[in-house]
């Protein structure tokens, strides 16, 4: 098995790529796989923002969201009651048209903190960002649900793969891993983006609903949870406006509100790839 450390999803998923790409060998398809299993560990799971534009953080970090309010963990409310009553316990969280991860165990470490560990079959490398920002943001409502802090997050694949057309994109992705890894710099790393708004501000149980009911009614309401009101209303309305053809002035004036300097860089690259003027 191989193990990956990374202080983030955006080193981990380069080191995947690095991984992958030298020491995989050629599918039956045609794309890339790693004969054995791979771990990687990512140590600051708040940092859950991917800045390969290739990749479409973007769309990664609404889909994670998306994914708590449709519950594709369809007991996370219970999860969190449940270690919060007993701290000495270990999890399992149920998924519902989780397709790509197979199984979630949620616990407390032994540093007093929430530590989720997910396991897949067959991981495609470069699909993994949405996966990584769903399961960050499930851990960040344990741990805020049962007054701890997030730990580390494990995420084990049996078969990490790439597709054949993706081998270019596998490639350039890769290029960003450095040799050794400890000397990985980021956007997080580097301190510039240092403008964040926490996941969850007000109670666990209010903060799904308001997030279940932002799904349903986006930016026609007013939330009271911060990250929503300021950071997810403003963003999925920049996407909106820019999917609509709206004025660029109109879309930039939305990516502006963002609150968090992460998410607005995302939004930003996702307008940038579609968009001759580039804007920033």
């Amino acid at each position: 098995m191989r193990t990956i450390i990374a202080r983030n999803f955006h080193q981990a998923i380069a080191e995947s790529c690095y991984q992958l790409e030298h020491f995989g060998t050629t599918s039956s398809e045609g794309g890339k796989v790693l004969p054995i299993p791979s771990t990687t560990l990512v140590t600051n799971p708040n940092e859950r923002v991917t800045f390969y534009s290739g990749l479409n953080p973007f769309d990664a970090l609404l889909g994670g969201a998306q994914g708590i309010a449709e519950g594709r963990i369809t007991d996370l409310e219970h999860a969190g009651r449940a270690l919060k009553a007993r701290s000495d316990a270990l999890i399992t969280l149920h998924g519902s048209g989780c397709d790509s991860i197979n199984t979630v165990f949620a616990q407390v470490d032994l540093d007093g903190k929430i530590q989720l560990m997910a396991c897949s079959s067959e991981t495609n490398v470069l699909e993994q960002a949405e996966d990584f920002a769903f399961l960050s943001m499930v851990q960040s409502y344990l741990a805020h649900a049962t007054g701890r802090e997030p730990g580390v997050l494990w995420h084990t694949s049996m078969s990490p793969v790439v597709d054949p057309h993706q081998l270019e994109l596998l490639s350039d992705v890769s290029g960003h891993a450095p040799e050794p890894p400890a000397q990985f710099e980021d956007p997080y790393s580097t301190g510039s983006m240092t403008d964040t708004i926490p996941l969850l501000s007000i109670p666990a149980g209010r903060w799904f609903r308001e997030l279940v009911q932002f799904f349903g009614a986006f930016d026609a309401v007013e939330y009271v949870d911060p990250f929503i009101q300021h950071v997810l209303a403003p963003a999925h309305r920049a996407r909106r406006l820019h999917d609509e053809g709206a004025p660029l002035a109109s879309v930039q004036r939305a990516i502006g509100e963002i609150a968090a300097q992460d998410w607005m860089q995302a939004c930003l690259q996702y307008v940038n790839a579609s968009t001759k003027s580039e804007i920033s």
